[in-house]
């Protein structure tokens, strides 16, 4: 994953991700969250964007006699290493009838998917091993992709989720947790 020059790193390292169906607003701590997986190592990273900056100016003047900004957009990444067969039934929608088409393939795991968008509604939950924060997103964008980028890297998937605003205007779009030891929740 590269760095872009107009965004800014929140965090960054090795994440523990836990997933959890999508509770009332100020429950999301007391949520049931199911350990999923560990980011390879360095992958975890949450971004966001520049701000877009509108400057308001009348016709005599080149100052600006005003300014609206938008606040740029959150993204969280991370590669998963693990290509077993309930990563692909998670991240990609299943062909139905794959066990029996290919009941003959006697000690192997055969995996039917489709290339299409599946709509995963779960909140994230990432848990930095280094830095001592845990940060819980309850409404994504989930976005995924499998990939092998070279003969030394595993294959692995790659998940990227654009952070979206809640439906009620004062519920929290992302949840930052410290202890007060300064410790990872």
């Amino acid at each position: 994953m590269a760095y872009t020059d107009k965004a800014n790193v929140l965090a960054i390292g090795t994440g523990e991700i836990s997933t959890g169906a999508k509770v009332a607003t100020g429950l999301e701590l007391e949520a049931t969250w199911t350990a999923q997986f560990v980011s390879l190592e360095g992958t975890c990273k949450i971004t966001q964007a520049a701000d877009t900056v509108n400057k308001v100016k009348i016709d005599q003047s080149d100052a600006a006699i005003g300014v609206t900004r938008v606040k740029g957009e959150i993204t969280v990444e991370f590669d998963l290493p693990n290509t077993a067969a309930s990563m692909w039934e998670k991240f990609y929608n299943e062909a139905s009838g794959t066990d029996a088409m290919y009941a003959a393939t006697a000690g192997k795991t055969v995996t039917g998917i489709l290339l299409t968008a599946k709509d995963i509604s779960d909140m994230l939950k990432i848990k930095m091993k280094k830095g001592g924060q845990t940060y819980i997103f309850p409404n994504l964008d989930w976005g995924s992709a499998f990939k092998k980028d070279s003969e030394t890297n595993p294959a692995c998937f790659t998940i990227s989720c654009t952070v979206l605003g809640t439906v009620a205007g004062t519920a929290p779009d992302m949840i930052i947790v410290t202890d007060q030891d300064g410790s990872a929740a």
